[in-house]
């Protein structure tokens, strides 16, 4: 096991797009990855749902599904692991809004922030929080969403777990 660890983290390493500045908000989002009601991967953009190096150990993060959305609610599958001897329990779903603003998309009542560490788990995205107004009309078209580690962290040098983009239909 030891000898596979070093595979595992280059492999891990190289297939994450290395950002010079730590400031992913600027990357240009050039596709998503397509999926059905059941989260199935019907088209994949190699951009999105990568595990970051510093997390590879722990986490497994599935396609946001559906994407496109045509509902206010969509959902990302992750599997948390503890064999690296770090417990990820204080997870986020962040984005930015259509006013630049930095919000939480994990709905409020019921928030799911705090897992019991590892296992298998469904969060959900609320899509209405992109928009100022909460309708999804205002926010057709690409978005980036982040898995980060803390609530609300935008330190993604060190808090990202992985990205993806959502494809808001009109």
């Amino acid at each position: 096991m030891i000898i596979l660890l070093p595979v595992i983290l280059a492999e891990g390493c190289e297939s994450f797009k290395q950002v010079e500045s730590c400031n992913f908000e600027t990357d240009e989002i050039s596709g998503y990855t397509k999926t059905n009601l059941q989260g199935e991967i019907i088209n994949k953009d190699k951009d999105d749902w990568r595990v970051s190096p510093r997390y590879a150990l722990n986490v497994l993060v599935n396609p946001a599904s559906p994407n496109p959305a045509r509902t206010t609610v969509i959902s990302l599958s992750i599997t948390i692991y503890d064999l690296a001897g770090e417990t990820l329990t204080d997870l986020d779903i962040i984005a930015k809004d259509n006013n630049g603003n930095w919000v939480s998309l994990i709905p409020g009542l019921g928030r799911p922030k705090t897992t019991p560490g590892t296992g298998s788990w469904i969060l959900p995205v609320d899509l209405t929080r992109l928009s100022t107004q909460g309708t999804l009309g205002s926010v057709a078209g690409l978005h980036r969403i982040y898995l980060v580690k803390f609530p609300m962290a935008t330190d993604f040098c060190n808090d990202l777990i992985s990205y993806g983009d959502i494809y808001i239909l009109p």
